[in-house]
Order: structure tokens, then sequence, then C-alpha cells
């Protein structure tokens, strides 16, 4: 072999072992940039990563094998796909690296997670109906989310709303005494109007029945003392005409619309002399306003009443 040939194969064999040198180099970088992805709960890239060790091996290792399971295991929901391969891969480990002590830690590891695997289906048909199950389940969780939440954000509104002396059902008696400490309270035997399971307070100011000012009173709730349900007149008595009741129940509508929507605020009309105005069953607590008149002859006259109620439903 003359000089040039020796020299060209010296500059092969240099080559070749130069670039054989660099792969394991460049391996070791990319394994740690994959630890430190799965560090930063990028499990997509640490994956991709993973694979990229692997390619430059032409095989896997007890650390690239681990870090690929645990990634997988990371990423989300699995599909049945990923399921089976994850199955697939702790199966190997378990196997491939049964006598290795140098991996005892990360055996363990993977042999407590495979043992979590046989908590998922077997077949695909059996995975793909629990599946749906789950959906459901996480959907109908996700709507109670909702529904809660909507139901306290229609308390804020309902607390908006101006209630008699800023008082709101559900409150207990004892805050009530202390908010109106100017009330005379009287105890009444309930005739009915609450099913006998509550008291009716009144404040001994408001029992001039006629009084446009109103009468108050308020149901307390036997057993809890929390209050069930006040009733306010705003206009009573047969000093008041029909249509200046009749305007202060447009007022008062207006108001309730402008805090919960028109959508949510039902105007029924029963004849020309019963007007009901309610906030929509949906909401924990009713808002009704009544608006009635009732002839009693030409002798007495009429007796216009707009009644306010609201209570707990």
């Amino acid at each position: 072999m003359n000089t040039f040939l020796r020299l060209i194969l010296f500059l092969i064999l240099g080559f070749l072992y130069t670039s054989s040198a660099a792969q394991p180099m460049l391996a070791k970088i990319k394994y740690e940039e994959a630890e430190q992805a799965y560090q930063n709960k990028d499990y997509k890239t640490a994956l991709q990563l993973i694979e990229e060790v692997e390619k430059i091996y032409k095989g896997t290792s007890p650390k690239t094998l681990y870090l690929k399971i645990f990634s997988l295991k990371e990423s989300g929901n699995p599909d049945f796909k990923t399921i089976q391969s994850l199955r697939s891969y702790c199966k190997f480990f378990l196997e491939k690296y049964a006598e290795n002590s140098d991996v005892e830690d990360r055996y363990r590891d993977v042999y407590s997670y495979s043992k979590t695997l046989n908590n998922y289906p077997k077949s695909e048909e059996e995975y793909n109906i629990a599946s749906k199950k789950r959906v459901q389940k996480l959907k109908e969780i996700e709507e109670r989310k909702k529904a809660e939440s909507l139901k306290e954000e229609k308390l804020k509104q309902i607390q908006a709303f101006p209630f008699v002396y800023g008082l709101n059902p559900g409150i207990n008696l004892k805050d009530v005494i202390d908010k109106v400490p100017n009330y005379i309270w009287r105890s009444f035997t309930d005739y009915g109007a609450s099913g006998g399971k509550h008291l009716l307070k009144i404040n001994s100011k408001g029992l001039k029945y006629r009084s446009v000012t109103g009468f108050n009173a308020i149901y307390i709730d036997v057993a809890t003392e929390n209050i069930h349900s006040i009733y306010r007149t705003h206009i009573s008595g047969g000093k008041s005409d029909f249509k200046l009741a009749y305007n202060k129940l447009k007022e008062l509508e207006n108001k309730m619309v402008s805090i919960f929507g028109r959508e949510n605020v039902i105007f029924e009309k029963k004849d020309d002399w019963n007007i009901i105005v309610k906030l929509a069953n949906h909401y924990p607590i009713k808002i009704s306003l009544i608006l009635s008149r009732t002839d009693f002859g030409a002798l007495i006259g009429s007796n216009v009443e707009l009644m306010e109620i609201r209570e707990i439903n």
C-alpha cells in the first residue's frame, strides 16, 4: 500500500472514531435536557428528547426507559394505546433489569407503578365504556360547580336588592334585634300561612294597618330562630287609589329587573284588580310583589294593597 492510500485510510478511521466518540456526549446532553424538561413538567419535550437518545444508542437503557415510563405517566389521562405501551415498557423493564442491582430504586418505582395499570380495563371496548362513564361523571361535577357558582352569584344579586330594614331571609333573630334595636316584638301563634312552623313577629309601631308607611311582619322559624320570610305592605287602605299602587308596583318591578334581568322577572296579571310580579323560581329566595284591590261596595269603598313578600325556597 503506497503512502497516499495509507494517509486516506488513516483520515477515514480518524473521522469514524471522532464521530463515534461524539455520540455518547450528545446523548448525555440530550438525556440531561430530558430530565430538566421532566422537572419542568414539560413531559412532551421530555419524551421527544428520550426518543432522540434512544436513536443515538439504537436502543434503550434503565435511565431512559425509566424516564420514558414516568413521562408518559404524567402526560395526562392516557388513551388505551398509551396504557398498552406503558404495560409493555414496564414489563420489559422488570424482565430486562431484574438482576441489575444498580437500578434497584428505579426497579421498585416501576414495579409499584405497573401494579396500578391493572386498574385499567384490559380491552379497548371496556376502556371506551369506562371512559364514557368517566367523562359523564366529570361533566356532572362541572355542572354542579357551575350551579353552585351561579347560586352564589344570584345570592349576591339578591343581597343587593333592598330588603325591609336591610334584613335578609336566613339570618338569625338575634341579628334582627341587633339591626333593628327600636323594634318592639310581639309573638303570635301562626295562623297557618307557613304550616304552623313559624311564629309571627310584628313591630308594634306598624300595627296601624291603613298607614301608608306600611305594615311589616317577619316569620321566624321556631327550630332555628332564622328568618323564614319577610312581609311588607307598601300601600294599603281605602285612602289609596289603584293608580298610585300600580305606579309603586312598577317602580319596585324596575328595581328587580335592573338587578336580575327582564327574563328573570315574571309579570302576571290575574285580572284588572290582581297583579303579581315575582322572581323566577330557580332563585334560592322568592321575591313577590302582590297588588290587589277589593271592592266592599259604595258605603265602605275599596281596599288597595301592595304587598312585598320574600321567603326562602
